[in-house]
């Protein structure tokens, strides 16, 4: 423990000087920095304050006692581990701080080598927490956030306020164009919400007819409408203890947004043909295509509803102003395809990435995913080429209209330095080698070994050469990319 963590920041709790010592002579050597408090309060301010990676808490103390501290600790941080210090023969109290959430607890007068046993372990359990965080991020940094792709300052900013405004329970506004991927954000939020364990319930009202979308979202009693002959619970109280996804919320008619209004204000509503109110606990997220603001300065969308609703609002940028992530984009709809159709496609040809760099995508990553899946299961190929397109963009004769700036390498040439590709197949190329004698395996080796080579090429070159970054990106540890470098000759 001493190795790998030699300063480990740890709150002693205890309104006993000399306890408060005994603890600090024992910790010390084993690589903590012990900060003290004397009182309840005193180490609920010092927790506030302070970052600790360890809490040590005795039950009797002044101003608030060991359990009342406990659940104040929590409520801050939940991630920090908590030992419990007892009086011997305090067995119900230690169930009681354990059942309260306390990682561990030991008696006093403690034995030293127990005490040392119990902190190692919960210090080894904070470690690998820490080192599953950092995990995390790496492959955050990798593929986006929470399975959204894209490496642009606009999307990072994205990715940074959906963690900001997870954790608050506030209703939140995604507007964009259809396909930017509003349902995922939404999604993201509800997944790093405290309301991860609930339901997430999505509804598109766009897509219900009016008469029946009332119903859809607030449920109907028996015998209300033709039809209705059983109690149907809508898409609110489905959602409760969770979330509902109000998609394309511009479209609601202006009887059904006076209904939500009040949801939004009281969390009740009243079944179709009922005459009692339901409660309900619900996070509303909405999203729209369409300006909210100016359809309430043309009376189309209550004003009062508009700003209910744009508590948080976030923006999703349409697709050609993030042209930089179209080949991140690209990449990880093969490796979907592939797994989803049992392909094996190693991406696509150079000429395909600046012709889908120089398209508008008016239908967004959405019809980027479609262009790109379709592609997948027409390609016979290594690589997708201009014949594996849909029909529409190879007899459009697309070109290119402004939205791709220069900044991106329009393509990655998997066979550069080998001259002998251009202008074939690289299917046919290999059956020659191998009707020159060549075994499968070593084609294919060598083949690979030239594929890897390039897209570490161009992955150092993303990432400005350097090493630490590139790794991340690659989401493998700076030692594999040192030794794959040094094994492709790359200096």
């Amino acid at each position: 423990m001493e190795e790998e963590s030699p300063l480990v920041p740890v709150l002693l709790a205890d309104d006993e000087e000399n306890v408060r010592f005994a603890m600090r002579e024992t910790l010390e050597p084993m690589g903590c920095i012990c900060t003290e408090a004397g009182s309840g309060r005193e180490a609920v301010e010092k927790f506030e304050s302070n970052r600790f990676d360890l809490v040590l808490l005795d039950y009797r103390m002044p101003e608030m006692d060991g359990i009342e501290v406990l659940k104040e600790i929590h409520a801050i941080n939940p991630e920090v581990p908590v030992l419990f210090v007892t009086a011997y023969g305090s067995k119900e109290l230690a169930l009681e701080a354990l059942r309260t959430g306390a990682y561990d607890y030991f008696t006093k007068p403690f034995d030293i080598e127990e005490m040392r046993v119990v902190v190692r372990r919960a210090l080894e359990k904070r470690l690998l927490r820490n080192r599953l965080l950092i995990l995390s991020r790496q492959m955050d940094a990798t593929l986006g956030f929470d399975q959204i792709i894209g490496s642009t300052t606009e999307m990072r900013e994205i990715y940074r306020l959906i963690q900001k405004i997870s954790v608050q329970d506030v209703t939140v506004l995604i507007l964009g164009e259809s396909g930017t991927g509003k349902e995922m954000v939404a999604s993201a939020v509800h997944r790093h919400s405290k309301r991860r364990n609930g339901p997430f319930v999505p509804i598109n009202c766009a897509a219900i007819p009016a008469t029946l979308l009332e119903s859809e979202l607030f449920g109907h009693e028996r015998g209300s409408f033709t039809g209705a002959h059983a109690q149907k619970l809508g898409k609110f109280e489905q959602a409760n203890g969770g979330t509902i996804f109000l998609d394309e919320i511009g479209d609601m008619d202006a009887l059904l947004q006076a209904k939500m209004l009040r949801v939004l204000q009281d969390h009740q509503f009243q079944r179709v043909g009922g005459n009692r109110n339901v409660q309900v606990d619900v996070r509303i997220i909405a999203a729209t295509n369409k300006d909210l603001a100016q359809e309430a300065a043309r009376g189309n969308f209550r004003e009062d509803l508009y700003f209910r609703l744009n508590v948080i609002p976030i923006y999703l940028p349409p697709l050609r102003k993030r042209m930089a992530d179209v080949p991140l984009l690209i990449e990880h709809f093969v490796k979907k395809a592939n797994t989803q159709y049992g392909k094996s496609i190693l991406g696509i040809s150079p000429d395909v990435m600046e012709q889908l760099l120089s398209y508008d995508w008016p239908g967004n990553v959405r019809e980027l995913e479609n262009v790109v899946t379709r592609s997948v299961i027409l390609s016979h190929g290594s690589l997708i080429t201009a014949n594996d397109l849909p029909i529409g963009f190879r007899s459009s004769g697309i070109e290119p209209t402004g939205a791709f700036d220069g900044k991106v390498n329009p393509g990655i040439d998997l066979f550069a330095g080998n001259d002998q590709h251009r202008g074939a197949s690289p299917v046919s190329d290999l059956m020659k080698k191998i009707e020159e004698g060549s075994s499968l395996q070593d084609v294919l080796d060598e083949e690979l070994g030239l594929v890897e080579k390039q897209v570490l090429l161009a992955s150092l070159e993303r990432n400005r050469w350097k090493r630490g970054q590139t790794a991340t990106f690659l989401g493998v540890s700076r030692r594999n990319l040192l030794r794959k470098m040094q094994k492709l000759g790359i200096e």
